[in-house]
């Protein structure tokens, strides 16, 4: 997750919605236990981290879509 964290500090400079960032790594990081490289990163990774997003929750409370999308959309920029 290397790569993530460098962009989320690089972002951090520039972008006004670094809490989205920050959402998506703790997500990513869930989803991985912590553990994962750019060569890990194939569509099927992709596709089952965004279910995995459209299933999480939050204090017993499902994901609202909105948020998932934003967070899959900051995770497909970060690998681009």
């Amino acid at each position: 997750l290397f790569f993530f964290e460098e962009l989320i500090r690089e972002k951090s400079m520039i972008v006004s919605n670094i809490q989205n960032w920050q959402s998506t790594y703790f997500r990513l990081q869930k989803f991985t236990a912590g553990h994962c490289k750019m060569k890990d990163i194939t569509p099927d990774f992709c596709n089952e981290f965004k279910l995995f997003l459209l299933s999480s929750q939050i204090s017993k409370r499902k994901l609202k879509v909105n948020s998932a999308s934003s967070y899959y959309n900051k995770f497909i920029e970060s690998i681009k």
